[in-house]
């Protein structure tokens, strides 16, 4: 209980300084939200986790016809269930017959391993979709609609987001303020649903969000219609995410709800579990710079539900840029709020930053506990 004490105190320090109008503490002004899989968890209790969004039976893999005939030709059982640990398997070996011809199945060719991709994409969000309300935009009200009654957990991180985002300067104009950016390795909502639901917007939140690439559409409609030049926050998903959609004239964000056909004709952008993850689709090489240059910017980062797991690799090398060097880590702060142990983030932690052994920067602090219950100690205004 000290350590979620402390953490609650130190947060509630920082911030309500920032509510100060000190030009001292302009340097501190830039925060960024980082949530991985807990967070969505905290926010909606159905939102699965990867054991259960990824696992896929046999009877789920013979609705893909392409996909049945690349497990068949690799050797998978036809009995087996493929659970997370298989699932990473698996798409390392798709990776590695697509990436090394000479040692390709004598079955399986180019387009039979890019279709499997492309199904198990197709599979990922139906079972999200089976799994929890994806929450797509009501095109009637261009908003994601809220539950007709929060739940308390809900109305703890909806206060919370309430305080931050009332911190927050206009960054239309020249007066100072909170800079809040979000970072997310999930695909779904989540955030679009809390921010689009605080105060009283003058447009929708997909006009206010910043998301390293610019749609030629978002749910049809002409991004250049009713946009402002300035957007409220940076909004990076490091893993793609279920509206983002290729299309021949670039990138499209379809929020609204999709036909199982649509969905198999296009599916969305996603990293998919591995071995050794691939982010040599161009989307992610358009948004890694942005996501470092928020990171690098950032003063107070603040981690929930987002264990750094060591098959992510490449995500901790991003997340790195915030504190690369000692130089880069002094003065800056990082809250972490999971429900695994303080000892385990620390040591994940380390292998990120090397700079906190020998400067004790980034400062640290941990809160052990589900993220609802730190919404409702350090949000409250």
């Amino acid at each position: 209980m000290d350590e979620r004490r402390t953490a609650v105190a130190a947060f509630r320090d920082i911030t309500d300084r920032l509510s100060q109008d000190d030009e001292s503490l302009a340097a501190l002004r830039t925060m960024t939200f980082w949530g991985g899989a807990g967070f969505s968890k905290a926010w909606n209790p159905q939102s699965p986790t990867e054991g259960s969004l990824f696992s896929i039976s046999r009877l789920e893999i013979e609705t893909f016809k392409n996909l049945s005939h690349v497990l068949k030709a690799l050797g998978w059982d036809e009995n087996d269930r493929i659970g997370f640990e298989g699932f990473k398997t698996l798409r390392y070996v798709i990776d590695m017959q697509l990436k090394y011809p000479d040692i390709r199945n004598r079955y399986l060719d180019e387009q039979s391993l890019a279709l499997s991709i492309q199904e198990i994409r197709t599979f990922i969000h139906n079972r999200f979709s089976s799994l929890c309300d994806l929450n797509n935009v009501d095109m009637e009200t261009a908003k994601f609609p809220m539950p007709p009654v929060l739940s308390n957990n809900q109305s703890a991180i909806s206060g919370f987001f309430e305080r931050l985002t009332g911190l927050c300067g206009d960054r239309a104009s020249d007066k100072g303020g909170l800079i809040l950016n979000f970072i997310t390795t999930n695909y779904d909502f989540t955030i679009e649903t809390i921010l689009d639901n605080l105060g009283a917007a003058d447009r929708p939140i997909f006009r206010r969000l910043y998301r390293g690439i610019t749609p030629h559409l978002v749910c049809g409609q002409s991004i250049w219609d009713q946009r402002r030049s300035v957007f409220d926050h940076n909004l990076i998903k490091l893993n793609g995410g279920f509206e983002i959609l290729r299309d021949p004239d670039g990138y499209h964000f379809e929020y609204r709800d999709r036909p199982l056909e649509s969905v198999r004709d296009n599916p969305p952008i996603l990293i998919l579990p591995s071995r050794e993850q691939d982010y040599t689709d161009p989307y992610f090489k358009e948004i890694f710079p942005k996501a470092i240059r928020v990171l690098r910017d950032t003063r107070i980062l603040m981690i929930v539900g987002y264990s750094m797991p060591r098959e992510d690799a490449l995500v901790r090398f991003v997340l790195r840029q915030l504190a690369e060097s000692g130089e880069d880590a002094r003065g800056k702060y990082i809250f972490c709020v999971d429900l695994k142990g303080s000892d385990i983030l620390d040591t994940r932690l380390r292998w990120t930053f090397s700079s906190i052994d020998r400067m004790e920067w980034p400062k640290v602090f941990y809160y052990p506990g589900k993220f609802e219950e730190f919404s409702a100690e350090a949000g409250s205004v």
